[in-house]
């Protein structure tokens, strides 16, 4: 994984840590720190001890969800299936919003 996405991943971890105490209540509670590259999960246990698997689990599902919709424009898939492009990026980002609990 290069710096770059490296990054990424350590911010939305942290985002996703900051909310935690309402994301957990719309998550599933059976992630497992094995369900994740070992080496990745030494970084965050370092740079965040008390984050739970669970909260690991929705920070890379956040990121995959945002670079998805990004990958799929940047490959030129998103116009010919959706007229608004904008609507769709801001339809998903609410609805990360809402899987945090924040909304």
């Amino acid at each position: 994984m290069d710096q770059t996405a490296r990054r990424a991943c350590r911010e939305l971890t942290r985002l996703v840590a900051a909310a935690w105490p309402h994301a957990r209540h719309h998550q599933p509670e059976d992630a497992s720190w094995s369900d994740l590259h070992p080496d990745h999960v030494a970084k965050i246990q370092a740079d965040l001890p008390n984050v739970p698997p669970a909260a690991a689990a929705l920070a890379l599902r956040v990121w995959g969800r945002m670079h998805g919709l990004v990958a799929l424009e940047i490959d030129g898939h998103i116009h010919p299936v959706a007229g608004n492009p904008a609507a769709l990026h801001r339809a998903e980002m609410l609805d990360l919003v809402r899987s945090l609990g924040l909304a």
